[in-house]
């Protein structure tokens, strides 16, 4: 997200050093064999990796999504999965998923809130559509809040339960071009920190992850330097397991340093990326 090439070399190198001896602890695989893990959306991008990862460390993964085909196409890929067509705004949606996770398994161990969407709105277009608006800020915030209400009851009876929470770079500093999406991020990071503080001590780990610009469907067709979704969720399990409970993910590594070193700069490269 942040152009590295507008930064001085030597103002890289040093945030390096920095960042490489604030990350001097050791990893602590965690092993995910038969542990109960939702992930939503995904049936494309950062989801889809995270499917991927899990399948292949064993877990038993259950995953939702809005897309029948892409849903199908997964079900191909991975045929252990149980990947439903689910809204995670429709609560009745929500519901019925939750109650199937409850009768097959009676617990979750992991929740990845991943489901997201990105619109490009400018407020000075007199055709901005309000319900455009109002479904992204329903999808990207009101959504996870809800689904994570509703699935707190199974993680209590999970094995090391973990809420994980897919924010952004631009929930630190807004993007020009995603007013909506960086507000609404801005909010969910939010939601996560409070989440923490009052799930502090019973044994629930709520963790966020911070992804840059990344290489997905959403972002097809908007230019600039992107991830891909699998090195943010590479990334992201390693944090995990080095006990990290907020993750920032590839360039958006440097934002806190030079947010303090240069705000000005800063909320400029953001805002323009």
């Amino acid at each position: 997200m942040v152009k590295l090439s507008e930064m001085g070399s030597f103002t890289l190198k040093a945030l390096e050093r920095v960042l490489l001896r604030a990350s001097g602890s050791r990893d602590a695989a965690m092993n995910y064999r038969d542990r109960i893990v939702l992930i939503t959306g995904g049936n494309s991008g950062i989801g889809r990796a995270f499917v991927d990862r899990f399948v292949e460390a064993g877990a038993r993964v259950f995953t939702c999504g809005r897309n029948a085909r892409t849903l199908g196409e997964l079900r191909a890929a991975h045929p252990g999965i149980d990947a439903w067509r689910c809204d995670i705004a429709c609560a009745r949606e929500v519901d019925a998923l939750r109650d199937h996770i409850a009768n097959e398994c009676g617990r979750l161990d992991m929740l990845v809130n991943n489901a997201g969407v990105m619109t490009q709105v400018n407020f000075r277009d007199d055709g901005v559509d309000d319900a455009t608006i109002a479904h992204e800020i329903e999808t990207n915030l009101t959504a996870p809040i809800l689904l994570t209400r509703r699935f707190l009851p199974l993680l209590r009876e999970g094995r090391e339960p973990l809420i994980l929470m897919v924010t952004s770079g631009y929930a630190l500093l807004p993007a020009r071009r995603a007013p909506v999406y960086s507000a609404t991020k801005a909010g969910l990071r939010a939601f996560t920190r409070a989440l923490r503080y009052q799930l502090d001590g019973c044994g629930i780990r709520v963790v966020e992850t911070l992804p840059p610009f990344v290489d997905t469907p959403l972002t097809a067709n908007m230019p600039g330097r992107k991830m891909s979704p699998a090195a943010v969720v590479d990334a992201t399990l390693r944090a995990i397991e080095r006990g990290r409970d907020e993750v920032f993910v590839g360039q958006v590594r440097y934002l806190p340093w030079l947010m303090r070193l240069a705000p000005g700069l800063a909320t400029h490269l953001v805002a323009n990326s």
